[in-house]
């Protein structure tokens, strides 16, 4: 078999990949599962790094695999802060989209990972909403959306 794979031209030679070991097992772990009926990836920073790969690698099934992952077990100011890094429109959104429709403004510690800017636009996108007298039925769902993707700069 080794004389068979010596003819191959990467097999002495293999093309290096520049991620680190880390990374790459928890690429391979969703590939190929030590169980089929539970991933073995379970934490933002896991799904990150498969988000990465997958996103320079061209998966695109599986990058919105882990888009959908991270934004469940994110915060709405973790996605905020995901999106600036990684330009991820869904996580931006639904993160602007929280924070506006909770009725109260971000914490002192959502305020110091937001910035200044960010925590008045969010008051500004919740005084919008509440003059309008903003709802989560349908009817106001589209100025809803508007309001926020207009404030934050989504469209």
């Amino acid at each position: 078999m080794r004389d068979l794979l010596a003819t191959v031209p990467f097999y002495n030679n293999p093309i290096p990949l520049s991620v680190s070991n880390a990374d790459f097992e928890r690429l391979l772990s969703f590939f190929y599962p030590s169980s089929l009926n539970e991933l073995e990836i379970t934490t933002v920073e896991e799904w990150t790094s498969v988000f990465s790969l997958s996103t320079d690698w061209s998966f695109r099934d599986l990058r919105k695999r882990a888009i959908e992952e991270i934004a469940k077990l994110t915060t709405p100011v973790q996605r905020i802060l995901l999106y600036r890094r990684h330009q991820v429109n869904e996580w931006a959104y639904s993160g602007y989209e929280e924070l506006c429709m909770r009725g109260q403004p971000p914490s002192p510690d959502d305020g110091e990972q937001l910035g200044v800017r960010t925590v008045i636009k969010v008051w500004e996108a919740q005084q919008e909403l509440m003059k309008k007298g903003f709802c989560r039925m349908n009817c106001c769902k589209e100025f809803t959306e508007s309001t926020i993707k207009g404030k934050f700069n989504l469209l």
